[in-house]
């Protein structure tokens, strides 16, 4: 086992005080909107933090290190891409704004006001079987991230514990308070990962040197590792799709969505995703330092061992 008391400590009070706050939310729960959409009163400053929150996450964190570790540099535009998806949507307000002078409380909501009671009832499958399959894929992960970092290993036992004790305490406060729950807990979230990335990057820094990470990245990946038009992984196409993706996906993703759909008014919608835009680039690509900076110092410990030894230093 990986944990020390300390880090049971943490972990359970974390735990705690999470359904503690979805308890205490349940007293402002009034009627629907206020237990879909937090009675519309979030403001900027909350809400982009939520937002934030839902966009980063344990999983997010493993699979953007991945593609830098595999990718180098040029995994850094899929962050500009999201930020400039998330930016033309608070600047133009596409989707999210009719949505909310709407007053809509979902997205299937909006389709029975558009076409008909079948067409919400579709996309609400839709939107669910997507959810249930989505979700579904982080809480694995998350629990086989779980069961490694706290030395339980992975097997079908032990993920099954893990996975059910999440699913319980994420239900349990999430059906309690709803919406005002879920963007407390959530800014919870944003306030432990931010710390967090912090931390990890400056240690990080600490220990390399940028301008040699940059030249590394350039002998190591080659001309992909920095242009991502001409990574076989990448390419125009796959860019262009990603942008249209993110543009289309950011606005009528629920989790997404209902972040505007809670904000105080219009403008306060918009400028939740403006502002959650500014921050998504670094964030995509932090991570992806941290694995590039991995992967060219495992390189370079494989060419120091490969180099012949002098006699004298055996």
């Amino acid at each position: 086992m990986n944990f020390t008391l300390f880090d049971w400590a943490i972990l359970f009070l974390y735990l705690a005080f999470s359904v503690f706050i979805g308890i205490r939310a349940k007293k402002y729960v009034e009627d629907m909107e206020a237990y879909f959409v937090a009675g519309r009163r979030v403001r900027v400053a909350l809400g982009s933090a939520t937002l934030i929150a839902t966009e980063i996450g344990i999983v997010t964190f493993m699979y953007l290190g991945e593609i830098g570790y595999l990718t180098g540099f040029s995994s850094f535009v899929l962050g500009v891409i999201g930020a400039v998806a998330f930016l033309i949507i608070g600047k133009t307000g596409f989707i999210v704004s009719r949505l909310r002078k709407l007053k809509v409380i979902t997205i299937p909501e909006f389709y029975e006001l558009r076409y008909s009671k079948g067409v919400r009832l579709l996309g609400a499958i839709i939107l669910f079987m997507g959810g249930v399959l989505n979700m579904g894929v982080f809480l694995k992960f998350d629990g086989l991230f779980l069961g490694e970092v706290m030395g339980f290993g992975v097997s079908r036992d032990v993920l099954f514990i893990i996975m059910t004790v999440m699913l319980i305490i994420v239900i349990s406060y999430t059906v309690l308070g709803g919406m005002f729950s879920v963007i407390i807990t959530d800014f919870m979230q944003f306030i432990v990962l931010s710390f967090g990335m912090f931390i990890t990057t400056f240690f990080i820094l600490k220990s390399v040197n940028l301008s040699d990470v940059a030249h590394a990245v350039l002998n190591y990946y080659g001309e992909e590792g920095i242009n991502p038009v001409l990574n076989s992984r990448f390419g125009w196409k796959f860019l262009l799709w990603m942008l249209i993706a993110s543009v289309t996906t950011s606005g009528l993703w629920q989790p997404v969505t209902s972040k505007s759909l809670s904000a105080e008014d219009e403008i306060v919608g918009r400028k939740i995703f403006t502002y959650t835009g500014l921050t998504l680039a670094g964030r995509y690509m932090i991570p992806m330092f941290w694995l590039v900076s991995h992967r060219i110092n495992q390189k370079r410990e494989d060419i120091n061992q490969l180099k012949p030894q002098p006699p004298w230093s055996h």
